[in-house]
């Protein structure tokens, strides 16, 4: 899973959490007075109010710097002598997009790329249900036309990395 996902997953778990807690505490609610009676005092004197509001705030602000984090544009960059290239995740996408299309013309596959703070290529494939021998041949022939399709169109000589769903 990659980390954005699973950042999101944690973060989205967390809500869940936090509303169905709330929701316990306001059932139990009824059934103790003494914490009513306090909760009320609690809510009562002023400047509470205001720390509370500053840490929604600050909560809420990390949470958006983190979204922001996870879906900001991520590029392959491509050093040659002087000049620099940047290439978004979407063209290498594609290009495996295509190169699946035609190992497997007649599935409908779903393809994603990660690039890491490496430069190093990660795909996520999805596979139609194949025997084991199938698999490991094709995934043979694909680390040898991958490799030359990126090194072709990009320039990329350096190692990358399948992990592959059978769907």
């Amino acid at each position: 899973m990659k980390t954005g996902n699973l950042l999101f997953s944690a973060v989205q778990f967390m809500f869940a959490m936090l509303i169905i807690l709330l929701g316990v505490f306001f059932v139990g609610l009824q059934y103790a007075s003494h914490l009513r009676y306090t909760i009320a005092d609690f809510f009562s004197q002023s400047a509470h109010f205001s720390f509370i509001g500053y840490l929604i705030l600050a909560c809420g602000g990390l949470l958006l710097a983190g979204f922001y984090t996870m879906h900001r544009g991520v590029y392959y960059r491509i050093k040659m002598g002087r000049n620099e290239v940047l290439i978004d995740s979407a063209v290498i996408q594609e290009m495996a997009r295509e190169y699946w299309k035609t190992i497997f013309p007649d599935q409908n596959l779903t393809i994603e790329i990660d690039l890491s703070n490496k430069q190093k290529i990660e795909m996520f494939a999805e596979f139609p249900l194949l025997s084991t021998k199938q698999q490991m041949a094709t995934l043979e022939k694909a680390e040898n036309e991958l490799s030359q399709i990126l090194k072709k169109n990009l320039g990329y000589r350096g190692e990358f990395l399948i992990s592959i769903f059978i769907k």
